[in-house]
């Protein structure tokens, strides 16, 4: 029996680079408060690769030629907005993790700078960074739009203030000052421990920067803002070890190419993920006293960054397992209905417990301080 994969969503054709359709994005109303995926697009096929396409191009290249700037965006229907508000050198991502191939497409247009505009949350400011590397990677220009904390996206920016005069000449920074400002509260604290968390997270972000010039202009910004000395602030920096290629690293591998490897279940892989994540983050505790951090983060690895778990989804509305003879298929198809079941059965507080309570009931072997430091971090949620 066939199955309608984008019943009771609002639909959103995607086009090539030359106003082709080649699938589509299904938005959920704004008025559906269920726990369903807020977008899913069409299936993988030899027209469509989401990791091949920004959204909009098409509408968006010669605007671009002209000003040699181009405004980058999560969403499909911050480039709709963008467009009703006459904002035309606009592209999106449409949810995926930007790859360089992507970002080395944008100088075949003479781009020069890049304006970030990511989701106003930690996921956002996650992606926008992970971008800002791969643009430095290539000698663009990349600044961030600053977008009032009020606001979620450029496009609730857009709608909110459209009756003010030249509401749509974006104020943008630097996106490396921009970093560093993002950090002043704590660089500038009394507690010395906030203000040596922040400064290596800055430091870590900066030493994948190629060039030393600009690198050394950011070194020294960050002197001036924290009040520590260059040479010292320098000295730290030569210990991190540089990523060689720093897009293969930063992304994440899908939970089923993970499980082959390791040998354990698709959903196991899931949470060995999470772990790391996790773990990473219960350094930030006395930078986020509302553990505001890692839940956006969970979610965000759960929901963005594993596009193969959602094109598991997409293949099962078509396929029959009786008519699949791959192996791996077959394995893509129940990791896919395990995160998807995941996602939609429960509610986000359930889900975060079922996450949490797998993660401590499955890594007791973890040496002892590990373990009490993610049980003091995670079971703050299971008390709700």
């Amino acid at each position: 029996m066939h199955k309608d994969k984008f019943k009771s969503r609002l639909m959103i054709p995607i086009f090539n680079k030359q106003g082709q359709v080649i699938g589509f994005t299904g938005r959920v109303f704004p008025w559906d408060r269920s726990e369903r995926p807020k977008y899913l697009n069409s299936s993988q096929s030899q027209w469509f690769h989401k990791g091949e396409n920004w959204y909009g191009w098409h509408l968006a290249k010669e605007s671009i030629k002209h000003t040699k700037q181009v405004i980058l965006v999560e969403g499909n229907m911050d480039v709709i907005a963008g467009h009703c508000h006459k904002i035309e050198n606009i592209l999106a991502s449409q949810g995926t993790s930007v790859g360089l191939s992507q970002v080395k497409q944008l100088r075949n247009l003479q781009v020069q700078d890049v304006l970030l505009a990511f989701d106003n949350d930690n996921a956002g400011r996650i992606s926008a960074t992970k971008l800002y590397l791969l643009c430095q990677q290539v000698g663009l220009n990349t600044y961030q739009i600053i977008i009032n904390s009020q606001y979620k996206d450029l496009d609730e920016y857009l709608q909110a203030n459209s009756h003010q005069p030249n509401y749509n000449k974006l104020t943008t920074q630097e996106y490396g000052q921009y970093l560093i400002d993002s950090h002043k509260t704590n660089l500038q604290s009394t507690d010395l421990i906030t203000q040596k968390l922040s400064i290596e997270q800055i430091l870590k972000t900066l030493s994948q920067l190629e060039n030393r010039i600009y690198q050394e202009q950011l070194i020294k910004y960050l002197s001036q803002l924290s009040g520590i000395n260059q040479d010292n602030l320098e000295v730290e920096l030569s210990k991190i070890p540089k990523v060689r290629n720093f897009e293969e690293t930063n992304s994440v591998q899908a939970p089923v190419a993970i499980a082959r490897e390791k040998q354990v279940t698709p959903f196991q892989a899931m949470i060995n993920i999470a772990w790391d994540k996790v773990m990473a983050l219960h350094l930030d505790k006395s930078l986020d006293p509302k553990y505001e951090t890692i839940t956006e983060t969970i979610f965000y690895l759960f929901g963005t960054l594993w596009p193969a778990m959602r094109e598991a989804q997409s293949l099962d509305n078509y396929i029959l397992f009786k008519q699949v003879e791959l192996e791996l298929i077959k394995t893509e198809l129940k990791a896919g209905g395990v995160w998807i079941n995941l996602l939609t059965d429960q509610s986000q507080a359930n889900l975060i417990k079922t996450i949490i309570n797998y993660i401590i009931s499955t890594k007791a072997n973890y040496s002892s301080s590990d373990q009490e430091i993610i049980n003091q971090d995670l079971t703050h949620y299971l008390k709700s």
